[in-house]
């Protein structure tokens, strides 16, 4: 009797743990941020006070007040890992746009390559930035996924799994991946209200050259749980 109910146990906690779970890729997490902001991510604001933070909802809110920035500034706060990430990888977070004025901002980047969804100039769309737009998808999204990609040398950004822009990056290791909004005055725009709210975020890759996260997130908590679990049902077999 034992024995089935711990095996119960067992296949529940790999069953909850699943979305953690992905085939090639050595270290699999995933934070849905139910618990606030992880002790893995940092918080960074160029408006404190008028920027805001909520991650008391289940998410991550970054939010402002109405501003006014003059001409040549880019302003704005982000949500970066402690932590780095090497080899393969494939990372990923939803977004969601609650107000969208000129010169918004959304960024999600792996290392030095920022993929956004952006507003500048009447201009609306997804697109990477390296010294220049790079493959500019026009769109009026107001909510979907980003997703990086690393496999060899090649990186790759998509838009709700579709790919909009392959680059030549080189195999070096990322040393952070962030998410973020800010406000583009370049233009002589640059005003109203900042308001995004991101979750779901996936982080799957080869190595972790400056070790795990920490803490884990709870998907990969529940997966080593499991898999101690199981080390009992044997230990159990064995007697």
């Amino acid at each position: 009797m034992k024995r089935k109910l711990l095996l119960s146990a067992t296949l529940l906690v790999l069953l909850a743990s699943m979305p953690a779970l992905s085939y090639g890729y050595t270290y699999n997490y995933f934070w849905d941020f139910s618990t606030g902001l992880p002790a893995a991510f940092q918080f960074t604001n160029d408006l404190p006070g008028i920027i805001q933070l909520d991650d008391t909802q289940g998410n991550l809110r970054i939010y402002s007040s109405g501003f006014v920035l003059s001409g040549g500034q880019v302003k704005g706060a982000s949500v970066g890992s402690t932590f780095a990430i090497g080899g393969d990888f494939d990372i990923s977070i939803h977004y969601q746009l609650n107000t969208l004025y000129n010169g918004t901002q959304a960024h999600f980047a792996a290392g030095n390559f920022p993929m956004l969804r952006s507003y500048e100039n009447g201009n609306n769309n997804y697109h990477v930035w390296l010294g220049g737009w790079q493959g500019t998808t026009p769109t009026s999204d107001m909510q979907g996924t980003m997703e990086i990609k690393r496999t060899g040398g090649t990186i790759q950004a998509l838009v709700n799994g579709s790919p909009i822009f392959t680059y030549a990056y080189g195999t070096g290791d990322v040393s952070s991946l962030g998410f973020n909004i800010d406000a583009n005055t370049y233009g002589g725009w640059g005003s109203g209200v900042l308001d995004i709210i991101y979750d779901n975020l996936s982080v799957q890759c080869d190595t972790l050259p400056s070790g795990p996260p920490v803490p884990l997130p709870g998907t990969a908590l529940l997966l080593a749980s499991g898999l101690t679990a199981l080390a009992g049902i044997r230990r159990l077999k064995a007697r």
